[in-house]
C-alpha cells in the first residue's frame, strides 16, 4: 500500500522526495545582489529540465511573486527585480505581509548570505537523486557561480547518496 500511495502521489504532485540545494555567500547581503539572484533563477530553470525534478521553490519565486502582485499582475511582470534595493524592499514587503514570520527564512537567512532551493523529486532512490546532483555539478562547471558562492546539498534524499557511498 505504501508503494502504491507513493506512485499515486508522485503522479499528481510535483514530487514527494525532497532535497535541498543550499547556496552560501561569504558576506552578509550577498543574495541581495541581482547577479546572484539571476544565477539562482537560471539554476532553478536547469533543475526543472531534469526528469526526476517535478518542482523547485526558492526566494527567487517569492521575489517574482511580490513584483507580479505589486504590478497588478501585469503580463510579463512575474520576473526578478534587477536592483539590490528592489530585492531588499521586496523581501521586507513579503516579511511584513502578514504570513508566518518564519516563512521567508525557510528560503533565505536573515543576513541574506544563504539561500535554500527546495527540490521536489518523483523518485528518491540514490541513483535518481545522484543524477540530479550530477546535473547540477555539470551545469555549474559550464556556468560557474559568482565568486564567493558555495553550493552544498542537504535533505533525506541526499543523505541516501552519502549512505550508499559509505
Amino acid at each position: 500500500p505504501w508503494r502504491v500511495a507513493d506512485e499515486v502521489m508522485n503522479e499528481h504532485l510535483a514530487g514527494t522526495y525532497l532535497a535541498y540545494l543550499e547556496l552560501a555567500g561569504e558576506e552578509e547581503g550577498a543574495f541581495l545582489e541581482p547577479d546572484w539572484m539571476n544565477y539562482v533563477d537560471r539554476l532553478q530553470d536547469h533543475l526543472m529540465q531534469q526528469s526526476n525534478v517535478g518542482g523547485t521553490s526558492s526566494v527567487v519565486d517569492v521575489l517574482e511573486k511580490v513584483q507580479y502582485e505589486l504590478l497588478a499582475r501585469a503580463e510579463g511582470s512575474n520576473a526578478l527585480v534587477q536592483t539590490r534595493e528592489g530585492i531588499a524592499q521586496y523581501l521586507f514587503l513579503y516579511e511584513m505581509s502578514g504570513g508566518s514570520p518564519d516563512d521567508l527564512f525557510k528560503f533565505i537567512t536573515a543576513g541574506q548570505d544563504e539561500i535554500n532551493i527546495w527540490l521536489q523529486m518523483h523518485e528518491g532512490d540514490n541513483q535518481a537523486v545522484a543524477s540530479v546532483v550530477d546535473a547540477v555539478r555539470d551545469w555549474q562547471q559550464d556556468n560557474p557561480p559568482p565568486a564567493g558562492m558555495e553550493t552544498r546539498w542537504a535533505g533525506l534524499s541526499y543523505i541516501n547518496i552519502i549512505w550508499q557511498d559509505q
